[in-house]
This record gives C-alpha cells, sequence and structure tokens, in this order.
C-alpha cells in the first residue's frame, strides 16, 4: 500500500507499507477517536499523552483495552513503542523520530497533520486515512460525509438567518499564558468556524502559519471593535464576567465586557485538542448556540459555553 502526503497541493511524504497492517501507535490523542469511530480502537497499541484525555469513553477505551502511554514529557518513550509491537506508528511531522532504528523494530512511521489543515472540515476527512489502513474505507468515508452534511447543514441556517435579518458581531477569540496573548490568524480552523457560525472575526484577513501575539494595550486599543469576547482557558470550574472582573480588570472597558458577552472553551473538561478534531459539526452548533440562543434547537453544548454575567 502507498500513502501520499501532501501539504498545499505539494507532495511531502510517500510511504510504501510493507505487510498487512494489525497495531497502531499513535502520537497524537486526536487519533484515537478517528479509530474508535470506525470499531478499530482494538489495533490502537500505545498513543501519546494519553494522560490529557478528557474524553470518559476515550478513556474507558484506554482502560479496557490496556493502552500504554506512549510518552514521557514531550519525548517518545522507545521501550514503551517497542514493547507495543505496532505495525504502524502514526507520527507528528514535525516530531523528530529515528526511523532507521524504528525500522529495525519493523515499525513503519506515517505522519499525520490533521491539525495543520485550515478547515475544520479538513481536520476531520483525516478518518478517511484511519478508513485505508483499517481496511474500513466505506465506513470512513461514510462518517465523514455525515458530518460534512451535518456541519454545512448548520451553517446554512445560519446563513439564511443573517441575510434575513441580522448583521455580523465582531469577535475576538483569545488564549494566554505568562501574561502574553495569543489569537489564532484568520486562515485557521478557528477563523472558519467563527465565520461559518455567522461572525465578523477581527483578524479574519491576516494569514498565518502561527498564533498572533498580542499585547495587553493592544486588545484595550481594540475597545469597542469586540463585540464578543471568546477566550480558550484550562481551569476548574466555569468562567463567569464576575471573576474576569477581578483577573482582567484592565479589560472592562472593552465592548464585550461591558455587554457581558462572551464565550470560552475550557480544555480542562472538554477534549478540545482531541476528540473535537473529529466533531466540527459540534463545535459549529455549540458556537451557534452561544450567539444565537432561542433561534436554533436546544441543545447540551459540548465545546464552547457562554460566559456566565456572574458566579453561577
Amino acid at each position: 500500500m502507498q500513502v501520499v502526503i501532501r501539504r498545499k497541493g505539494e507532495v511531502i511524504r510517500i510511504t510504501e507499507l510493507k505487510g498487512p497492517i494489525h497495531a497502531f501507535a499513535c502520537l497524537s490523542t486526536t487519533h484515537l477517536s478517528m479509530f474508535l469511530a470506525i470499531h478499530e480502537e482494538t489495533r490502537v497499541k500505545a498513543i501519546g499523552y494519553a494522560h490529557l484525555i478528557n474524553d470518559i469513553l476515550l478513556r474507558e477505551v484506554i482502560q479496557n483495552n490496556a493502552i500504554a502511554n506512549l510518552t514521557t514529557g514531550d519525548d517518545i518513550d522507545r521501550e514503551i513503542l517497542f514493547a507495543s509491537k505496532p505495525d504502524v506508528l502514526l507520527s507528528d511531522p514535525f516530531q523528530s523520530v529515528n526511523e532507521t532504528s524504528f525500522a529495525s523494530q519493523g515499525i513503519q512511521i506515517i505522519p499525520i497533520g490533521e491539525y495543520l489543515e485550515p478547515h475544520p472540515l479538513g481536520r476531520a476527512e483525516w478518518i478517511r486515512l484511519i478508513g485505508v489502513l483499517c481496511g474500513k474505507s466505506e465506513l470512513a468515508d461514510s462518517l465523514f460525509l455525515s458530518i460534512v452534511d451535518r456541519y454545512q447543514t448548520t451553517r446554512k441556517q445560519v446563513s439564511d438567518f443573517h441575510i434575513a435579518q441580522k448583521i455580523p458581531s465582531r469577535v475576538l477569540f483569545t488564549s494566554h499564558e505568562s501574561g502574553e496573548w495569543f489569537a489564532p490568524p484568520g486562515n485557521s480552523a478557528v477563523a472558519h468556524l467563527l465565520r461559518d457560525a455567522g461572525m465578523n472575526y477581527l483578524f479574519g484577513d491576516s494569514l498565518s502559519d502561527r498564533n498572533i501575539q498580542l499585547s495587553r494595550e493592544e486588545i484595550i486599543g481594540l475597545g469597542d471593535q469586540i463585540e464578543w469576547w471568546g477566550e480558550l482557558v484550562r481551569m476548574p470550574g466555569k468562567l463567569n464576567f464576575e471573576s474576569l472582573k477581578n483577573d482582567l480588570p484592565a479589560f472592562q472597558s472593552v465592548n464585550a465586557f461591558r455587554s457581558k458577552q462572551g464565550f470560552y472553551c475550557n480544555s480542562a473538561q472538554s477534549d478540545y485538542f482531541g476528540k473535537a478534531m473529529l466533531e466540527p459539526d459540534v463545535l459549529l452548533a455549540d458556537l451557534v448556540q452561544v450567539f444565537y440562543p432561542g433561534e436554533f434547537a436546544d441543545r447540551n453544548p459540548v465545546y464552547f459555553f457562554r460566559i456566565a454575567k456572574k458566579t453561577e
């Protein structure tokens, strides 16, 4: 079997797989949900960063199938990898691996870069490769087309709603670490989600392969332009504007803080960096509920929640 990996139309890797493939090791947590979706989770023998998986069902899969944690810190534990005896290692394109030593153990490498896809549906489409590797192409293709259908249905509902009665609001989505703020560029999957949810992302015209770094002063300078404040956090409990008033006093002049319009994703309580890659339709539906409460079908959000006005 020949696997050809392309990025932006350019072939960056061709892998000739030899022999039957029975067992896998996965460096990323995102891959396990794809195997589970096509009922091939028992083929996964080891997975990187297993301790970071928040999804209860995926944790049960790891426990029930005795899937080993492949990483120690940020490095592959070679002893664990070799002991798990995979036929194929699904790796990060930028992870440094000694392919010669792995080949001597009968391990073949396929770099998986779903997180590099600029559109959320492009990320989910990688399930089709997992389907090919497991001999489940028909099932994987069907699952992906269902995801596309749900996503596009929600997107059209939002578009029809806007055409009828609403002008898009301006949104800023950020994360912060060690006093520095970061926003995804306009060609990112997050920016695509916000646009498809009918919003005007403030950095929607930017193009970059990395997040945009912002100072506190730059955010304050955006002031009235920020009609919705979005934030990716990792914390216990729920986010509310009452606590943000204490945590971010400098931002209280920002439009969204005055009007108390905000949303957040808490990666400590949802598998945003894992299972969410395969659920762009759920991500979009969550955002739609945030922005238009009461306008669309009532459901329980999974990843994105409104920032409460006060402590609940």
